[in-house]
This record gives structure tokens, C-alpha cells and sequence, in this order.
């Protein structure tokens, strides 16, 4: 997938959630990034992790984006 295509859906995953979740995009090739890569052991990008309001790991999609329904589930 390329940057391009995957910051559009990004983009409307953002948009589609409407506030009730926070969007976070961290750059790999960054320090935080980087640090983010190692402490969840991620290896395919684009990865996207949702966590609950206590901060657990309740989901985690690769190479795919979610659909803002199943954030929205989980959230729930």
C-alpha cells in the first residue's frame, strides 16, 4: 500500500469517527516512531492498534485500515 493512498484512508477513518476516537500517526523513521515499532513488535506497515480508554491493546489490523464501525465496536 503507499503513503499516499494509506494517509487519504487514514484520512477518512479520521473524519468517519467523528471525535469519538483518537487518530494517532506516528512515522516510523522517527525516534517515537521507532520506539512505537519496537515496544509492540510491529513488523508490516501500515499497522493500526486500537486501545481502550485504560490504555490495552484491544485490536490491531495490518495492512489494512479498519472500518470506523469496528473501531466504534470496540470502543463500546
Amino acid at each position: 500500500m503507499e503513503c499516499l493512498t494509506v494517509k487519504s484512508e487514514v484520512d477518512r477513518l479520521e473524519e468517519d469517527l467523528d471525535g469519538q476516537a483518537l487518530v494517532v500517526r506516528l512515522n516510523i523513521s522517527d525516534q517515537v516512531g521507532k520506539d512505537f515499532r519496537k515496544e509492540y513488535n510491529l513488523d508490516l506497515v501500515p499497522s493500526f492498534i486500537v486501545f481502550d480508554k485504560y490504555g490495552n491493546e484491544s485490536f490491531r489490523k495490518k495492512l489494512r485500515i479498519p472500518q470506523a464501525f469496528e473501531v466504534l465496536e470496540l470502543l463500546k
